[in-house]
């Protein structure tokens, strides 16, 4: 099993706003720009926070009612979320995404299994270093030149594989909670919308290219 205090989990940026929110729904107590994990037993708020991340193409204003916002956000082509994949230690992310890092890039990760470092954004900029004992140290910055920046944190390969394998079951579960909260608001084309969020994220399949 992955050890309790080293985890990988799928992380969003809290959405921003500027004076009111443009959303008419509930969201999470979590200051802007902060990453927060998603994961399938999310709550209402969680969710909401979610689905207003999403809407950040829409550049929305406030006045706009639930459904007409969830109709626009269908018109999309596809969906992105500032965020990505982010290592932790205990109960603090050591590793986060870097800057123009997205979600739906979570998949890249998986070339660590073939002993490559991914992009995981810049600003900072995260990488992997492969040791000889079979362990994956993530720096939480300097990749470009490969320098040590600490913090970083270990996880042996087989605990990575283990880690992403549920940062996976995560995101399938997301799409559970996605269902719940469309539900509830009672929008009426919630199966074309979890769809899209499928293939943008790349859950159930690779990520076409658009």
């Amino acid at each position: 099993m992955v050890a309790d205090e080293v985890r990988i989990h799928a992380v969003i940026e809290a959405p921003w706003f500027d004076g009111s929110p443009p959303w008419p729904w509930p969201i999470a107590a979590v200051p802007a720009f902060r990453h927060f994990p998603i994961y399938g037993d999310m709550t209402l708020e969680e969710t909401g926070s979610l689905i207003a991340a999403l809407t950040d193409p829409l550049e929305l204003n406030p006045g706009h009612s639930v459904l007409d916002i969830l109709r626009q956000l269908s018109e999309l082509e596809y969906f992105g979320l500032r965020g990505g994949l982010a290592v932790s230690a205990g109960q603090q992310f050591v590793v986060r995404p870097g800057c123009c890092s997205g979600l739906e890039e979570w998949r890249e990760w998986c070339a660590i299994r073939d002993g490559q470092s991914p992009w995981m954004g810049h600003d900072p900029t995260p990488w992997c270093q492969f040791l000889n004992d079979g362990v994956v140290r993530f720096w939480s910055s300097g990749g470009y030149t490969q320098d040590e920046i600490e913090p970083h944190v270990d996880l042996a390969m087989g605990g990575v594989i283990e880690s992403l394998e549920m940062v996976h079951a995560d995101l399938k579960a997301v799409l559970g909670g996605l269902r719940n909260w469309l539900s509830n608001v009672g929008y009426a084309d919630a199966e074309s919308l979890l769809i899209k969020f499928d293939r943008s994220f790349a859950i159930s399949t690779a990520r076409p290219a658009y």
